[in-house]
């Protein structure tokens, strides 16, 4: 209803200074990368792969709607419900459930299902075989699927989606910039050790805090 919409745009509001702060922590880590090294080489490499192919080849759209739709079903068992039905074609999908809330329209869009997957599937791996010198393609895989997330979520969201207008348009792509912000620094985590998400996590909070009292002071003088 109308109640909710506008305390969802109010929340959105509130929570745009701490966005900031995670913005520029996330443009102050990308400033502290250290010197290119193979496995960066590796991650920027099916980063460009994929996109190349993505723009000039094939959208693998089948491949992204099943990931999509899997997500809403995982959000929907972690919300404690049942799922009713899953449906997967070229074009769209679609799955019913017992449980719709904010977790459940928008962990499609919030979380890079087959990043996820593949940094599962390495460490997995990992247990039972020597994977170093399968690493390079970890790398690779790792920014690949990163791009395809991100491409997949940007094109999804240039057209009116349901999901969206559920749980507020601002609201949501709030909460998708920051948390993808967020993983973003997480797969470059792997990548290059000296990149390290708690702190990063801290830096965006006491930026975002400083956001909010810098805010403050603009609005009531202090």
């Amino acid at each position: 209803g109308l109640l909710q919409k506008l305390s969802g745009f109010l929340v959105a509001l509130l929570l745009v200074p701490m966005l900031a702060g995670y913005g520029l922590a996330f443009a102050g880590t990308l400033k502290s990368l250290d010197a290119v090294t193979s496995a960066q080489v590796s991650f920027v490499l099916g980063w460009a792969i994929y996109l190349a192919i993505h723009t000039i080849v094939w959208k693998p759209s089948r491949l992204y709607v099943f990931g999509h739709e899997l997500l809403h079903a995982v959000a929907i068992w972690v919300s404690g419900g049942w799922v009713h039905s899953f449906k997967v074609s070229k074009e769209e999908g679609s799955g019913t459930g017992t449980r719709g809330n904010l977790l459940v329209y928008l962990a499609p869009y919030l979380v890079p299902f087959y990043t996820v997957l593949a940094v599962l599937v390495f460490f997995v791996l990992g247990w039972f075989y020597d994977l170093v010198l399968l690493s390079h393609w970890f790398y690779g895989a790792l920014g690949g699927s990163l791009a395809f997330h991100l491409s997949f979520t940007a094109e999804t969201l240039k057209h009116k989606q349901s999901d969206i207008e559920k749980s507020g348009v601002f609201l949501s792509f709030v909460l998708i910039v920051w948390t993808n912000l967020i993983f973003v620094v997480w797969a470059f985590s792997l990548v290059n050790p000296a990149v390290r998400v708690w702190p990063y996590l801290a830096e965006g909070f006491n930026r975002g805090g400083a956001m909010y009292t810098a805010v403050f002071r603009q609005l009531f003088s202090v």
